[in-house]
């Protein structure tokens, strides 16, 4: 066989197996889910309040431009944290500290005036500590269409519903304890695989291979599981062989969380978790004559279109013939 006779089979193997990966992802896409998880029921009479003043003069937040770069000359480490936080990008120093060049904090102030290297002053503000501090950018009580009259975010009407609030836990409390700035969200996989149990169960006859992976969120968890629309837990099962491998079939997958349309005006799905709400992915298959292993993950992506998943819980089942 000469050279080019060779690199023309190669080329042929190749595409060949891109169009035999493709077929099978085709057999194989996400899930369309039946909608579960409703309108948020009546609010506990423990946790309603008064609308806190000062909040409503604080927000909305002022207009672009402020970057908090000169904040971070001097609070380099809580700047760094932000950097990499779930809030990168969508939130700064001002957003959250400074309005009409005031500068407010939830500790107390070392004195009214600034210190002699300081460049202002700082005003306490205790309601910087409290959850209904996030509700502005977190909360939109508008319903969305075919959506059970849930609006787009509520994650802290969500929170106010939760043993967590009962508790007297903040989303400070949980998201940057002792005011570290991380804002720990999905993008901390230990803060992540807090918020949930998983186990998988599987048995065979020899011939089929039946079973589930149930994911349950934890009763420290605030809010709904994920919160809002767009990030997603991806459930999968599948028969392995005895190199790692995927076998053709029997892969199975399932997800947790919220997807709209395109245009974000319609629910396609809701499948969250409300603090010890479990869901399953129920499996069953034939079992593969090569499999060695029936492996169960659960995967973080951050929309339903993200190539990238970052896995945070696995567990592999070894098959005894």
């Amino acid at each position: 066989m000469t050279r080019r006779q060779l690199g023309a089979a190669v080329l042929l193997s190749l595409v060949a197996l891109c169009a035999g990966r493709c077929a099978w992802r085709a057999s194989h896409p996400d899930p369309v889910e039946s909608a579960h998880a409703a309108a948020l029921g009546e609010l506990p009479a423990s946790t309603q309040a008064p609308p806190d003043p000062w909040l409503a003069s604080f927000f909305p937040a002022p207009a672009a431009g402020a970057d908090g770069a000169a904040c971070a000359e001097c609070h380099v480490a809580e700047a760094a944290a932000l950097a990499t936080s779930a809030h990168a990008g969508a939130a700064n120093c001002q957003t959250c500290h400074v309005r009409e060049g005031v500068v407010f904090a939830a500790t107390p102030a070392p004195s009214a005036t600034p210190l002699p290297e300081a460049p202002h002053a700082v005003t306490r503000q205790p309601a910087l500590s409290s959850s209904a501090f996030c509700a502005p950018c977190h909360d939109d009580a508008t319903p969305i269409e075919g959506a059970a009259g849930k609006p787009l975010h509520e994650t802290f009407a969500e929170w106010q519903r939760t043993p967590a609030a009962a508790r007297g836990d903040t989303c400070q409390s949980c998201h940057i304890p002792a005011g570290d700035h991380a804002w720990r969200g999905l993008n901390d996989k230990t803060f992540t695989t807090s918020a949930f149990t998983a186990r998988a169960k599987f048995i065979s006859d020899g011939t089929r291979m039946v079973g589930k992976l149930t994911v349950t969120a934890t009763e420290g968890v605030g809010h709904r599981l994920p919160s809002a629309a767009g990030p997603e837990f991806v459930l999968s099962v599948d028969q392995l062989d005895y190199a790692g491998l995927i076998l053709e079939g029997t892969h199975r997958e399932g997800v947790i969380g919220r997807r709209l349309d395109e245009a974000g005006t319609v629910e396609l799905f809701d499948t969250r978790l409300l603090p010890g709400e479990a869901h399953e992915l129920r499996y069953e298959a034939p079992l593969h004559e090569d499999c060695g292993v029936v492996r169960a993950r659960v995967e973080v992506r951050a929309n339903a279109v993200a190539a990238e998943r970052t896995l945070v819980w696995e567990e592999r089942v070894v098959i005894s013939r």
